[in-house]
Parts: C-alpha cells; structure tokens; sequence
C-alpha cells in the first residue's frame, strides 16, 4: 500500500537525496559556460554593446535571461549612452522652464490686476494645455532615443546570430493558452532546493512530437544539430546528437548511429540534475556586466585619443590608409554598417578590419614612429637661428607628441589586457545573461553542463519503482514467516535500513534512483503489520494455550509454552513418560454422606494438592476421577519446556527417575512430620489449604511407557495408553497388598531400584503378562 501511495504520487526527492548526492563525484563544471551578472532589467543599449563583445570574441551562444523592456515601456534604455543621457536632460531642463515661465507671468498678471477675473480660467485652460503639448514632447524625445536603442540591440542580436531571449519560446499548458511569458518551469521543491527542471514547451499532447522544445536545446543545436525530446515507447527522452556521420545522409539509421546521449524525462519533461561543484571556487565562472561597459569605455576613450594626437601630428611619416585612426574608424565604420543595415555577411569583414586596427596600432607604438618624431624635433630644435621663442614652441610639441604616445601606449596596454581577459572567458563559451540572485540562470547553466558533460541522475522506469522494492519486500515476508512478532519487527526495523542503505549506495555508484524510501518504508511497514498480525494470532493461540494447559502444569513452564506456542492443541504426540497414579484410600471415610458438599470439598483439596505438588516438581497434573488423580513426568509439554531453558542439554532426561524422585521427596516430607519437626497443621496448610488431605496417607501406581497425549474441549489435556491404565490398577491395588506404592516392571528396570516382587498383571486375552513390585522408601516401616 505504501509503495502504490509513493509511485501514484510521483517520485519524492528531499533532504536524504541532497545528503546521498555529497557522496557523489560531482560532475565537471564545463567551462565553456559564463554567467554575465546582471541588474533585474537590462537596458536594451548595454545588452546590444555585450552582443558586440561577444561576437568580436567568439562566443559560441548567447541566452538572455533578464527583461529588455521594448520601446514604451518604463524603464527603458534612453540612460544608455552618456551622449543620449545629456540630449534627454536638456529636454527635460527646456520644458520645465518653459512651463516654469507660464506658471510666473500668469501669476504675475493675476497679482498686478492685467488678467480680468472673468478671463482667470480661460488663461489656466491655456497654461494646461502648453503643459500636455511639453509631456507629449519629452515622451517623443523618450520613445525615440529608446526605439533606437532597442533597434541596435535587434541588430546586435541579429549580428551574433544564436542568441535566445526569454520571450522566444512560452510554456503552454496541455490544452493550450500562454501560462508565462518565459521559457521555463524552474521549479524547487518545498524546501526551496532546486532538484529537477522542466523547461520544455509542452503544446498540447496530441502535437508532442512538434510542441516541445526549449531554449537551452535551441542554443545548444549549433554544437549538437539533433538535440531535443521525443517520445520513445511511451517515454520521454531528451536525445542529445552529435553531426550526422561523414558521407551519412540524416536518415534513421544514420541519426540513431551518432546519438551519444539519452536522458529520460518524467511526464513534465523534466530532468534531475546534479550541480556541479568546483574546488575552493564557484561551479560556474561569473562575468560582470561591467566589464563589458569598461571595454567599451577602454576602447572609445582610446579612439579619442588617436583622434585627438592627429592634431599632434604623431601620425606622419606613415602611410594615412595605415595609420590605427584610419584603421580604428574604418573597422568603427564596418560595424555601423552592418548594424544599420543588417548585413551580416560583413561580419568576417568587420573582425578583419578591427583585428588589423589593432595589429596596426600596436606596430604603431613599438615601431620607430615616435623614435623618428623626437629625432626631428630635437634637429630642428637644433638649428640656433629659431630663437628661443621658436625653441620653446618645438619643445612643447616635442613634449606633447611623447605624451601622446604615452598616454596611448598605457590605454593600448589597458585595452589589451581586457582583451585578453574576455577572450580567454568568451572564445567559444555557452553565455547565459541574468541576475546572479536569480534561479532562472542557474537552473539553464546547471542544465547545459548536464547536456555538455553527459552527467546526468537518471530516474528509475515505473518497472525497476515496482520490481525490486516489492521483490525485496517478498523476500522479507517469506524468511519472517515462521517468526514471532518480536522478531518480525526486529528483522523488519534491521532489513528496512540494510535495503535503504543498498538502494543509496546503488545510487551513488550507478546515478539511477530508485528510491530508497520505497523499499525502507514498504519494508518497515511490512513488518509492522505482519508483527501486528502475528501478534493477535499469537495472543489468540496463548490464550487458547493458557487456557489449555494453566491447570495442568506450573508456571514457568507454561511461560516457555506460550513463547514458543507449543504444542499446539490439535497435535497428537507420542512420548515416553511416567504414569504416577495417587489414590487417596481417606476420601471415602472422611465424606459425610448427609452432607455432599462437604464432600465434595474434601475431593477438591484433595486433587489441588496433588495437582499443586505435581506442577512444582515439574511434572503435569493430567486429570482426576473421584479419589484418584493421574500425574504425569516426561510429557509433551514438559519436554518442551525443558528444552527451551537448557535443562535437555545437562542430562539426559529419565522420566522414571522423575518420578521416583517426586515420590521420594513427598515421603521425606512425611517423614519430617511424622518425627515432629514439623506440624501437620502446617503440613495440611501447605498441601491442602481448604483441609481435609493427608500425604501420608496415599497410595501410588507407577508405570511408564509410550503414551499418546492429546487435548479436547471435554477431556483437555489427557494421555492414553497402557501405562495410563496400569498405574491405575497398581494405585488400587495397594490396599489389598498393605502397601503404599507399587510400581511395575518397566519402572524397576529404568530406575535399577531394588523391591520386592509380589504378583502378575496380564492384558485382558491373559497375554503379556508382568511383574509388580512393592516399593518401600526410608521412611516406611
């Protein structure tokens, strides 16, 4: 029943799959993937500069994980560019003081009187009006210098080409309907701990073959052209392909050829993942946004700065088509082109020309350009016929052309070394752009290194959730079914954690779950109601014990009965044992006729002392006929109990001694009384609190052999068989021979005793005829 509860309810992963995950090699961090750190909304100008960046390096995928609001929308871009953040200011300061002059010459007219009360409200209409016209003029200002910078970041994108947006794919619902305008379902679980993602577009179920699709899938399709989800015998998988085979068309048998990895999905498409973790650092590197503003920066201000030195004349003597301004501005050139008009084609032409603007310049600064610019300074400082006016004048131009060529040489070093920086993180890198608090980003990184590294936690088919925690439970049940309850629950509590811990550590070397819970669980549960069944069964079966056996034998022994639940009362056994037979010749004498209750009094003392007498020697009281009782030693359950407190082991175990025994310790307690050490008032006490049984006074039958015993509802526990009936006929016999115990045959020769023989007992055909004996102890006379 668990175990259906478990799989109906989905698979439960929670603090114990996070503590089975740290004993796991974590998978590789790929270090292709860059997380760009950004601020919640991203303006439209600074994610078209990061396109540029990222293009100019290489970079192999951009996804956007942060809102880029489109024209018209609060927040948008016009702060962009310092140029556009001054033209939006002088707006700003133009209509406000406009409206500011309205406000105080109407003022001042209403206080100098030139404005009739009458008039009042047709100059505020005015004053309103003028204000609106300014409103509309400063959203025109807005909305114009943010359509373009929303039109750049458009030609950016188109400029890198994979780049992904949030907005590009929406998760539609089974039946259809847009159910959030971003690409993904980054769900964590209760705990707030992400464990699976399920980013798939899901149209409905009847277009599954065409409705699924993700973002990350897309922006990975131009390293794996075949990745995405299909359904495979009823299952999801996400397929994750490498190129077709060389000389291989895209067929079947092709495309099944190059797939390299297949991960299974649950109904929702999602996968469960594994963070990876890298030491002493971050799982992922991490780039800030700034550092693409501080490029860009680094780069303008160094264009400033070549523009500014032409006036210097640094770039004479070289070749204007080869001089880095002119490289430096065509290659700026190149890149508007193509942003303005979307020509894309000259993309390799762009990189060319800014690869040889920088090669270009850095010759430039190491060649012999400056060394060549001072040395014609300093001869024509040289000449004496300049005068000191002249001198002075060549002299600062001197100064500042090796400023010039300074100044640039350290911004060229700047530049080159985030140069170096960037393109170390972004050559061929999986860029993901997003807050860094976000679990959006996160959760796509965590899901493109699982799709890059083929590291994945596979998920265990509906089959292996059923086969092998039921199995394991079945073979609980069938090695605990002959078990107590205690025990049952004891092996349950054991094997419950001996499987958790074989299913986690199944997990931890192989990364298939089949969780551990649903055999732990399905087992403990087992065994807690099997316990709980076995204990009613078994408290049913002692108390049919008890009830059968509380009046035959003591207590101790009963208590070994009822553990072990045996015998059980339809077993018929046969065993060995001694017949003892009591006769109490008194009863008779003692029984008043015209009183039958007193009667029956003296009977009853006389068979609870007996009974009393038997059970703490450790035989058993088998039953009672009028004036004689029937004891027994070696029976069944005496047997049993014996064996269960380890009395079997010391001796073997000799019924007739037993009884010998028991018969000899009742003499010597007799004996005692009869020399006065004792009192029979005690004596009576002890053996027979209701009054009315003398010990010394009975008369005994002793016979062993095989006997059958068994137990019934009339008779319960009772023993057939000939020794039962010979022990019998020898208690009756005493009186007749003057005698207190006679024993036959069989117990002589058990017990090696020395009596005296007196007669024959033969069966009812005169047949097997056999010698009894009279038995004399110590105390007789």
């Amino acid at each position: 029943m668990v175990l259906s509860v478990h799989i109906l309810s989905g698979p439960r992963l929670g603090p114990h799959y996070d503590w089975l995950l740290r004993f796991r090699n974590p998978p590789p961090a790929a270090r292709e993937i860059v997380l760009i750190d950004t601020a919640e909304i991203l303006e439209a100008d600074k994610a078209a500069g990061v396109l540029i960046i990222l293009t100019e390096f290489d970079a192999s995928s951009l996804i956007i994980q942060v809102a880029v609001p489109a024209p018209g929308i609060l927040g948008g871009n016009f702060s962009g560019r310092p140029e556009s953040t001054g033209e939006i200011r002088a707006h700003f300061d133009e209509e406000y003081n406009l409206l500011g002059r309205n406000i105080r010459t109407l003022f001042e007219a209403i206080r100098i009187g030139s404005v009739p009360p009458q008039d009042l409200g047709r100059y505020v209409a005015e004053l309103i009006e003028l204000a609106e016209r300014g409103k509309e003029r400063l959203s025109s200002a807005l909305l114009r210098e943010e359509g373009e910078g929303y039109a750049r970041f458009e030609q950016a994108s188109a400029l890198f080409g994979n780049v992904r947006q949030a907005g590009d794919l929406r998760l539609l619902r089974a039946g259809g309907g847009c159910d959030t305008p971003w690409y993904s379902r980054v769900r964590p679980d209760r705990d707030g701990v992400l464990r699976r993602i399920a980013p798939v577009l899901i149209a409905s179920d009847t277009e599954l073959s065409v409705g699924i699709e993700h973002i990350v899938y897309a922006a990975l399709k131009s390293r794996y052209p075949e990745t995405g989800i299909e359904r495979i015998d009823g299952n999801l998988y996400l397929v994750r392909s490498a190129a077709h085979p060389a000389g291989e068309s895209g067929t079947e048998a092709s495309l099944r050829k190059s797939r390299n990895l297949v991960i299974p999905l649950n109904a929702d498409g999602a996968i469960l993942v594994e963070k990876p973790v890298a030491a002493d650092t971050e799982a992922f590197r991490h780039l800030s946004l700034s550092l693409f503003s501080q490029y860009e920066e680094t780069e303008k201000e160094l264009r400033r700065l070549l523009r500014e030195a032409e006036a210097a004349g640094i770039y004479s003597g070289t070749d204007p088509e080869l001089s880095p301004f002119y490289l430096g501005e065509y290659a700026e050139s190149l890149k508007a082109e193509i942003l303005s008009d979307s020509q894309t084609d000259l993309k390799e032409d762009w990189l060319a020309a800014k690869k040889a603007y920088l090669e270009g310049l850095r010759y430039f600064l190491e060649g012999p350009a400056e060394a060549e610019l001072v040395a014609g300074y300093e001869e024509l400082i040289a000449l004496l016929e300049l005068g000191e006016e002249g001198v002075s004048r060549l002299q600062g131009l001197r100064d500042e052309l090796i400023r010039s060529f300074t100044v640039i040489r350290e911004k060229e070093a700047e530049l080159r070394k985030q140069r170096e920086n960037l393109e170390t993180a972004l050559a061929g890198s999986f860029c993901i752009m997003g807050p860094a608090s976000d679990d959006e980003p996160n959760a796509s990184a965590i899901l493109a290194n699982t799709l890059i590294t083929g590291r994945f936690i596979e998920g265990a088919l509906m089959r292996d959730t059923w086969l092998w925690p039921s199995l394991a439970l079945a073979i609980f049940l069938f090695c605990i079914a002959a078990a107590g309850p205690f025990r049952t629950l004891f092996w349950g509590f054991f094997l419950s954690g001996v499987s958790f811990s074989v299913f986690s550590g199944f997990f931890i070397y192989s990364a298939y779950w089949i969780d551990p819970l649903i055999s732990a669980v399905s087992l403990l549960g087992g065994s807690i109601f099997a316990a709980f069944i076995k204990a009613l069964i078994f408290r049913s079966g002692s108390r049919r014990l008890r009830l059968a056996y509380s009046r035959h034998i003591g207590k101790a022994p009963l208590r070994q009965l009822l553990r072990i639940g045996r015998p059980q009362l339809r077993e018929r056994i046969k065993a060995y044992s001694a017949i003892i037979a009591v006769k109490d010749p008194s009863l008779p004498l003692r029984i008043d006729r015209g009183d039958p209750s007193g009667g029956a009094e003296a009977v009853r003392a006389f068979h609870e002392t007996a009974a009393g007498f038997v059970k703490k020697a450790g035989g058993i009281f088998l039953g009672c006929e009028g004036d004689t009782v029937l004891l027994c030693f070696g029976s069944p359950p005496e047997r049993l109990a014996r064996r269960e407190t380890g009395h079997a082991a010391t001796a073997p175990f000799n019924p007739a001694e037993a009884a010998i025994n028991f018969i000899t310790e009742l003499e010597k307690a007799n004996n005692s009384i009869t020399n006065g050490k004792n009192t029979a008032g005690r004596n009576n006490a002890d053996s027979n609190p209701a009054q009315g049984s003398n010990t010394a006074l009975w008369h005994f039958g002793l016979d062993c052999g095989d006997c059958l015993f068994a137990w019934s509802e009339l008779s319960l526990y009772s023993a057939y068989g000939r020794p039962v009936v010979r022990s019998r006929i020898l208690s009756g016999l005493c009186s007749r021979f003057n005698t207190r115990i006679l024993i036959s045959e069989s117990i002589r020769e058990k017990v090696n005793l020395s009596a005296r023989k007196l007669q024959t007992l033969g069966g009812k055909d005169g047949e097997g005829r056999e010698a009894f004996y009279e038995l004399r102890l110590h105390n007789e006379d």
